[in-house]
């Protein structure tokens, strides 16, 4: 079974150079280039002359890594039976980086979730086979820096807008505009979703960014998820006791809109004053 956590250990080690050396590069031929790699490190992966190494690009690191350690392309799963977890399974494989996978089902309620999901929460994934017990589901985007710094931009964006909206819908006490916006928490988690993937396949333009990045972007899908819930609390509230709800979201938006400030224009005064 694949390990995100051993591959993104293995790729963060490389990528940091925890083998503190420098190589030569020597050049054979013309537009050759050849760069040894560390004898401890080859023994330990039980490398031997006419191995291959998988290579990735990282900015301006590559990244090398056994060949039994690569991200993974092609999987089948079979979700019948799991209705109350089925959106989680797929969303394990999304994150881990797999290409494409082949999801086999036991009833029809189980292939409209699956198709559900595929709609709402993968990026660049598009459903591209299906049979009476099966959907094969197919990554169409490739992942890049440039795309992935977009979405994490666009998130904190539709929390600041997921904040004000919910704010503006709770004073105005309309039920159905409160229950619409909660809706905002998909995009949310299908922006989220892309890029775990995102930093599970191809890393982090600084690779020492990997874990604190992928740990903020679950802290900001959990800040989607308060503000759902939030929405869900204002629409069972009567009108009369809904003020302290108003007070809540106020804060809660300074904060988070704040922290966004904060992450692209980082300053001291900016975290006494957050």
């Amino acid at each position: 079974m694949f390990s995100v956590e051993k591959h993104l250990k293995a790729s963060v080690a490389i990528a940091l150079g925890k083998v503190a050396t420098s190589r030569k590069i020597i050049q054979l031929g013309g537009d050759t280039f050849v760069v040894s790699l560390p004898s401890a490190w080859a023994r330990q992966h039980k490398l031997k002359k006419g191995d291959e190494l998988e290579v990735e690009e990282q900015g301006p690191r590559l990244v090398f890594y056994p060949k039994s350690e690569a991200k993974p392309g092609v999987v089948s799963v079979d979700v019948s039976g799991t209705e109350p977890v089925t959106k989680r399974i797929l969303g394990a494989l999304h994150k881990a980086g797999y290409d494409e996978f082949e999801i086999r089902y036991g009833s029809q309620k189980e292939a409209e979730i699956v198709q559900q999901t595929v709609r709402n929460s993968f990026v660049g994934f598009e459903i591209v086979g299906r049979t009476k017990q099966a959907l094969v589901i197919k990554n169409v985007s490739a992942p890049n820096y440039e795309e992935f710094d977009t979405l994490i931009r666009r998130v904190f964006l539709l929390l600041v807008e997921f904040g004000e909206e919910c704010f503006k819908a709770v004073a105005s006490g309309d039920y159905a505009k409160i229950l619409a916006v909660a809706a905002l928490d998909e995009d949310i988690n299908r922006h989220v979703n892309f890029c775990r993937r995102t930093l599970n396949t191809l890393g982090h333009k600084v690779a020492s960014r990997v874990a604190p990045t992928y740990h903020l972007v679950e802290q900001l899908e959990r800040v989607g998820d308060c503000y759902k819930r939030l929405c869900f609390v204002a629409a069972e509230t009567e009108p009369a006791s809904k003020r302290w709800l108003n007070d809540l979201l106020a804060d809660a938006n300074f904060f988070v809109r704040k922290f966004y400030e904060l992450y692209y224009e980082f300053s001291l005064v900016g975290v006494a004053e957050f």
